[in-house]
């Protein structure tokens, strides 16, 4: 068997530091693969999807903007990409079909349930977009009892993710301006919007700490820096911080382990990661 080789689709995607991360995975493990990153406009998706098989690609991740679209041009589909509507890895079967799962739920709920306490009842979402939908996703999968509130500008979209999990979670909706109020009375805070993300380091869904509490998991799910302005005001308010890279290798862990059916060294894979992170900023 010749070279496998991975990748992942997106737009933009060129500063992704997913294949350091994952090629460093494949060297750690004695893999004879490649993972390289395809620039995939939205309008040339089907064709991207169907070509890459057609050139024997293994599997591919997929990221902004095409998780949702993606469900389209795939065969079968994982239950928890049908949950949350959306999927982030193709896998290419021997049988020339296309599966698509989602690995983000299993890599975020591994990145903050660990430092979770053991009772906890609610938490706040910030934004509506793909990785909300993987977070209540989890949520619904992992903890299905708790209280969710998910914080908008745009109350009607977070409307239509509201109702398609309904029938799994207990939602209420906030606009953006009750965000400080709704996350003061949280357990856990998760920002899954791209505010306080590189160049824009200064950015934050808040602004100062009266929000935060001792007790209180505040997660950023913007790795880039790793320690966002949000999370420097929680830590300043006695929450525990959580950063976001730990669901990028969580995610990418899982979709290695089902490609290849061995372990991920995430180790490798996370240190991988922050040194590609740092050379972008060297190179700013």
């Amino acid at each position: 068997m010749g070279k496998r080789w991975f990748g992942v689709m997106g737009d933009p995607v060129m500063h992704s530091v997913s294949p350091a991360m994952m090629n460093a995975a494949f060297t750690a493990q004695n893999l004879d693969a490649v993972y390289l990153a395809f620039h995939v406009p939205a309008e040339s998706l089907t064709e991207a999807v169907n070509g890459l098989r057609a050139l024997g690609a293994a599997g591919v991740n997929v990221t902004i903007p095409h998780k949702q679209a993606v469900l389209e041009v795939t065969d079968s589909t994982s239950k928890e990409a049908e949950l949350a509507g959306a999927a982030n890895t193709l896998w290419f079967l021997e049988d020339g079909s296309i599966h698509a799962h989602n690995t983000d739920i299993e890599g975020w709920w591994g990145s903050v349930s660990p430092v979770l306490p053991m009772h906890w009842e609610r938490a706040a979402v910030l934004g509506a977009g793909g990785a909300s939908r993987a977070v209540l996703t989890a949520l619904s999968l992992y903890k299905p009892d708790c209280k969710v509130d998910i914080v908008v500008r745009d109350v009607g979209k977070a409307e239509a993710i509201a109702r398609q999990f309904a029938d799994r979670l207990t939602i209420d909706i906030h606009d953006w301006q009750a965000r400080g109020e709704v996350i003061s009375a949280c357990d856990l805070a998760v920002n899954t919007t791209s505010l306080g993300m590189w160049p824009h380091e200064d950015g934050s869904p808040v602004q100062d700490a009266d929000c935060f509490k001792t007790g209180q998991v505040v997660q950023d799910l913007v790795y880039a820096p790793l320690e966002t302005h949000f999370l420097r005001l929680a830590r300043s308010g006695g929450a525990t911080p959580v950063d976001g890279l730990g669901m990028l290798v969580g995610q990418g862990a899982a979709s290695f382990r089902l490609w290849t059916g061995l372990a991920a060294p995430q180790a490798v894979m996370r240190q991988a990661a922050e040194q590609a992170l740092a050379q972008r900023r060297a190179n700013a």
